[in-house]
């Protein structure tokens, strides 16, 4: 076994004893000669093989990977969760604490659109977290409870085999007991999403399934066991199918969203615009005046054609900006 799950190997070995157990039980409880049974062996042992392949499908390390790096990407980008966006984001806040006007309004208002926008899709980001624990726990148990079908049917054959009588066998699966369902809605809250060990969802607490083996003779057992392997797949689908639900109800909720962030910042706010004025984004050192008002469009309108500011430095924006008290 790899880990806590059963790894392919243990899969395909279990299929193997399966075909090779009906095998036996064939030859005992039914008058087939020996060569009809070698014959059924040699055929059906590959498709009890290729059939347990349905059961392994997802590989649960792989998934928990991709779910460790889901948790970063949400814990990195939210506002609210990253010490380190708070802290650029405070030192943005802090370049523009000194400035006035609509313009340096409006970049402060921009700074809160950003943190809501990193805020809303690492929620989102949050929510593939969900369904990545519910892929590692469905590919978890959908494993051991392939081996539990397995072993119970074995049980159940030897029992035949043994006793020459009716063998039943009941157990519970937890595939197909809502384990997406319960998974996703414990993850959904963003923090305990990005707290929870991917590998601990394996052992959240599910609704178990009733399952069971009986037969007499080959044909019967055979049959229950086909009958139960073909149920445990349709419910290791339909656990598939409510995480994929899930992911595209997530992806809909993004779609519908209008965030602010993207809307165009006023023309004032852009260097190249003719709307952009000195009193609409002025600092408080050097207050907007006709004069300097008309400086600052002189040096503007020279950017924009494509010129440069003046290298005088006893007239550039660079000496204006750090002594404005020379310009007086």
């Amino acid at each position: 076994m790899a880990g806590p799950w059963p790894s392919e190997a243990d899969i395909h070995a279990s299929a193997d004893l399966l075909a090779q157990k009906f095998f036996e039980l064939m030859v005992h409880t039914n008058p087939f000669g020996a060569e009809t049974a070698h014959n059924w062996l040699a055929t059906n042992k590959p498709m009890f093989h290729q059939r347990s392949e349905s059961f392994i499908t997802l590989d649960p390390q792989k998934i928990i990977d991709e779910m460790e790096r889901a948790q970063s990407a949400a814990s990195a980008v939210a506002y609210d969760l990253s010490e380190e966006f708070r802290a650029a984001m405070r030192q943005a806040r802090d370049h523009l604490s000194d400035w006035l006007g609509p313009a340096a309004d409006a970049f402060r208002q921009q700074l809160t659109h950003i943190e809501a926008f990193t805020n809303r899709h690492s929620d989102l980001i949050t929510r593939s977290v969900g369904a990545l624990g519910a892929s590692v726990a469905v590919a978890t148990h959908v494993r051991r409870d392939y081996l539990e079908l397995a072993d119970n049917t074995v049980s159940a054959i030897d029992k035949v085999i043994r006793d020459g009588e009716q063998s039943g066998a009941a157990f519970a699966l937890k595939i197909g007991g809502g384990i997406a369902k319960t998974v996703i809605g414990a993850l959904a809250d963003p923090r305990t999403a990005l707290a929870t060990v991917a590998q601990g969802v394996i052992d959240f607490a599910v609704e178990t399934v009733d399952y069971g083996i009986k037969g007499a003779d080959f044909n019967e057992v055979l049959g229950s066991y086909v009958h139960e392997e073909d149920r445990l797949r349709r419910d290791y689908e339909a656990e598939l199918d409510a995480i994929s639900h899930s992911l595209r109800l997530a992806d809909g909720d993004l779609a519908d969203e209008a965030f602010s962030m993207y809307r165009p910042l006023p023309s004032n706010t852009d260097v190249d615009s003719p709307d952009f004025r000195y009193e609409h984004f002025f600092t408080k050192e050097r207050l907007p005046d006709d004069e300097f008002n008309q400086r600052v469009e002189n040096e503007r309108e020279r950017m924009a054609a494509g010129g440069s500011a003046s290298s005088d430095i006893s007239t550039s924006a660079v000496r204006r900006r750090l002594a404005p008290e020379e310009d007086r």
